[in-house]
């Protein structure tokens, strides 16, 4: 789902809109880290941010948060981390490892995030160690 290949800079971003999806990529997050990215496209900040991740390269599940509220407050439910949009949340282990919003949000940062994921195994140390 995610390839952390350093100098890839194609990045995929596929749409995520229904909760069976959200579930598979959490499942998915406990095989490898998986990056969501909750999106508004009628925000100017937001399209900043999505233009900042394409440096990341592999795959982001994008998440329209004008089309349904629902699945964003889903992931706030499940992650315990409060919903800000723009947001990009790197999910291992079924939970939320990191998270930024809005000017945080960099492929510098979701790629470190990523690194200390790979390198984590699972320890609940990971999202202390990374720098946000």
């Amino acid at each position: 789902m995610f390839g952390r290949s350093r100098g890839r800079t194609s990045t995929q971003f596929v749409p995520l809109a229904r909760a069976q999806e959200l579930e598979e990529l959490f499942h998915a997050s406990h095989a490898r880290p998986v990056v969501l990215f909750l999106h508004d496209p009628h925000c100017a900040v937001s399209a900043v941010a999505r233009f900042r991740l394409r440096g990341v390269g592999g795959e982001i599940r994008v998440l329209d948060v004008a089309a349904d509220d629902s699945l964003k407050w889903r992931i706030e439910r499940k992650t315990g981390v409060r919903h800000e949009s723009p947001q990009v949340l790197v999910l291992s282990e079924g939970r939320a490892l990191w998270h930024a919003s809005h000017g945080d949000i960099t492929a510098e940062a979701v790629q470190r995030a990523l690194d200390a994921a790979g390198g984590a195994a699972g320890s609940t140390e990971a999202g202390d160690a990374i720098d946000r």
